[in-house]
């Protein structure tokens, strides 16, 4: 079978939907099929990689913007202006489109639509798979399925999707939208044959959904873990260096990712045990970052690396941290990168959320209430990390057993059935 996907940005900086296409790409050429990838970028870019073959469109001003901010100027400056411009330009575009709600952007979308119909021509791709975000794949997807109804359409919804409302502040707004959004998922997902979500959203769309189309209806988890280490089974250390390192990659971005409850904690913690707190991936809080760095030396953040280099930076840490300073209804897909490496991994989050539900499965995993004092969090984190059974053995197969819906293999055989 000949499968294409539709996704954002690709090289050189893969975001998570990315990196998850990617790993179900590799389950699915193992199988004997073949993949194409149509991602932002521009045709002077990587043509075959991995064995996926990639096609590029151009993305929308704003994400232009936005993406350089991101990836280019990373810090400084023009980091914040061209930041500033792609939100406003972003804005402005959704309200410009707002009778038109949830369709983002029509232009992208027609993009797309033209080069799946040069790849259905040229290579005969008999499957398309929109992976949302961003909408615009979704509605392509939709566009190529009203045009081509022998091409298979699966509609693999990593982000919220009409979920993505809940959380607004402007609570007649958010029931005027989230109504029209739903009312139009159910029009567009009559011609898709599958439905993907995930398991933080399954109740949800389970609700929303008309009966026709909670048939359609499959649930799997961020396809992160993959590529586990050549090994049956693995031992965590009880480390005893001098100094631990512990290690959080990911979005320090926004109200939910505010990185200074976990600046608080490790300070807390690093009174009782010497200990490095190495930061990498984005941020709008490097003002705060940098004031916290100048009085704290044992306090890092890098910033923006590549994927591979986030794969040995996971490898090296002797504990591996992340956190959630509000509640989501979504799992984080870098637990499901963490647990490759079976490290200690402590959350700090919202007790009995889905993120620390999904840490209570794995015997070396401690979940912290953000809104428990930080001298206590400290402490039990310090009881934690002390523990003898860490050296206790996790074995591959136990962890495959507790996470099957986040295996990439289990997304891929949806995909290919």
């Amino acid at each position: 079978m000949k499968i294409l996907f539709l996704t954002d940005n690709w090289f050189p900086n893969m975001t998570t939907n990315a990196i998850c296409v990617k790993n179900i790409a590799e389950e699915l050429i193992a199988k004997g099929h073949e993949i194409y990838v149509c991602a932002y970028g521009d045709d002077n870019q990587t043509k075959e990689r991995y064995g996926i073959q990639f096609s590029y469109i151009i993305p929308s001003l704003a994400r232009r913007f936005l993406n350089d901010a991101q990836y280019k100027y990373k810090k400084g400056v023009k980091s914040k202006l061209w930041a500033i411009i792609g939100k406003t330009l972003n804005r402005l575009r959704r309200f410009i489109l707002l009778p038109w709600y949830p369709i983002v952007s029509f232009s992208v979308a027609k993009r797309w639509l033209q080069k799946m119909n040069d790849l259905i021509v040229s290579e005969g791709i008999e499957t398309v798979v929109s992976v949302v975000c961003p909408d615009d794949s979704f509605y392509a997807g939709f566009l190529i399925k009203s045009k081509h109804q022998n091409i298979k359409w699966i509609v693999y919804n990593i982000d919220a999707g009409s979920n993505v409302l809940k959380g607004s502040s402007f609570e007649w707004l958010k029931h005027l939208l989230q109504r029209k959004a739903v009312k139009w998922e159910n029009n567009v997902l009559k011609q898709a044959d599958k439905i993907i979500v995930m398991e933080g959203h399954s109740d949800y769309y389970k609700n929303i959904l008309n009966e026709v189309n909670k048939q359609k209806l499959n649930i799997a988890d961020v396809p992160l873990l993959s590529k586990t280490p050549n090994l049956e089974q693995h031992t965590i250390e009880n480390t005893e260096k001098s100094v631990q390192k512990i290690v959080y990659t990911g979005n320090m971005n926004g109200v939910y990712y505010d990185p200074k409850p976990l600046c608080e904690l490790f300070i807390e913690y690093s009174s009782i045990r010497s200990a490095e707190l190495h930061l990498y991936g984005p941020s709008n809080h490097s003002e705060y970052l940098r004031r916290i760095m100048d009085k704290h030396e044992n306090i890092v953040w890098h910033g923006m690396i590549p994927h591979d280099e986030v794969v040995r930076v996971q490898s090296e840490a002797d504990v591996l941290i992340y956190y959630k300073c509000e509640p989501l209804d979504s799992v984080s897909g870098k637990l499901f990168e963490y647990l490759l490496w079976s490290k200690p991994i402590i959350y700090l989050g919202h007790l009995n959320d889905i993120n620390s539900n999904q840490l209570s499965k794995y015997k070396h995993g401690l979940s912290l209430n953000i809104n428990e004092s930080v001298v206590s969090n400290a402490k039990s984190m310090d009881c934690f990390l002390s523990d003898k059974k860490r050296k206790e053995l996790i074995y591959k197969e136990d962890i495959e057993k507790s996470y099957l819906l986040c295996l990439p293999k289990t997304t891929a055989k949806i995909i290919a059935e």
